[in-house]
């Protein structure tokens, strides 16, 4: 090759060297603008917002490493914009809306590493599955609401609301074996979490349910059943004086009269100080200690029974039955 030549060939791959540079750069300044675009438009469109952003992402691709500045800072806004979106539409009160946001704003920042965002992304979504579940639910729409509340419960396996109705929907669909699992695992979740509000309501639900439930059976003569389901109502409430006296009310049907006492004592020990209220805890006592023999025992228990409706009972019972005056 003469001389000439190898000028000629030189110059010309210079030339495609400099416009390649020079289509580098042009594109490089795309991306730029496109994200710059993405940051004016973040708060009063964030859809056109997390448009540029990919289009900033799409032309970084293209170009390779020298647009590593430009490319991570877009990766890092990306899933912010999904968050910003996703915010909007929560109060635009579009929650399944938000729902996609915030699903899309986890899965991109889990690609791009932006740990805060998906952070703020994984709270809402709970509270987002919890909110359409509680609406399903007063509209008596149980299986979709259920099927919400496990979606909040998956996403967050210690938030308490969930479970608190879940165990509401069971109890409206009279599935008490259901409930009793759904507000025992929102115990653990609540104590996990420390949300002290539904831990008292979950407790509240847990020993009212029971302790309803429990009362009913014994009252229509069904001792055993009627333990079981008080024993149920103290794992929520171990204090509540009225537990012990239908426990104390079951086990005098069953002629077990140290279980009756031990019941009727736990019940005097929670009650109010109150002579009336402790009455009818005095009168199982009575019939406890009757049953046992304990003559003395079982009169002095029916003397503190001698308060309102118990009065008439216990009076009997001192007059005629033990003859405790005598």
């Amino acid at each position: 090759m003469n001389g000439k030549v190898m000028l000629r060939t030189l110059g010309l791959s210079f030339l495609l060297i400099g416009l390649s540079g020079a289509v580098q750069a042009q594109y490089i300044n795309k991306a730029r603008e496109a994200f710059n675009k993405a940051l004016e438009m973040q708060t009063s469109d964030v859809e056109t917002a997390i448009t540029s952003v990919k289009e900033c992402l799409d032309i970084c691709g293209q170009i390779g490493e020298d647009a590593d500045d430009i490319r991570m800072r877009a990766e890092l806004k990306l899933p912010e914009l999904y968050v910003n979106a996703g915010n909007q539409l929560v109060k635009a009160k579009k929650y399944p809306d938000a729902i996609s946001a915030f699903e899309e704003a986890l899965k991109v920042a889990d690609e791009y590493n932006n740990e805060l965002a998906g952070d703020k992304a994984k709270s809402m979504l709970p509270q987002l599955h919890y909110v359409i579940g509680g609406g399903l639910y007063k509209r008596n729409n149980f299986v979709d609401a259920m099927s919400s509340f496990q979606k909040a419960i998956s996403i967050n396996p210690d938030y308490a609301k969930a479970y608190y109705y879940m165990g509401l929907t069971y109890k409206k669909q009279k599935n008490l074996a259901e409930f009793e699992s759904s507000m025992d695992k929102g115990l653990v979740a609540a104590k996990n979490s420390r949300d002290n509000n539904h831990l008292n309501k979950i407790k509240n639900a847990g020993t009212s349910t029971f302790l309803s439930a429990g009362a009913k059976a014994v009252t229509d003569g069904k001792p055993a059943e009627g333990i079981a389901l008080l024993e149920k109502a103290l794992k929520y409430n171990s204090k509540n004086a009225d537990i012990y006296f239908y426990i104390g009310t079951a086990n005098i049907e069953q002629k077990q009269w140290d279980k009756a006492i031990e019941a009727s004592n736990n019940g005097l020990n929670y009650e109010k100080d109150d002579p009336e209220k402790k009455a009818k805890h005095y009168f199982n006592l009575g019939l406890a200690y009757k049953g046992k023999g304990d003559k003395n025992s079982a009169c002095t228990a029916f003397n503190n029974a001698l308060y309102g409706q118990f009065k008439a009972n216990a009076q009997y019972e001192i007059d005629t039955e033990l003859k405790c005056n005598e």
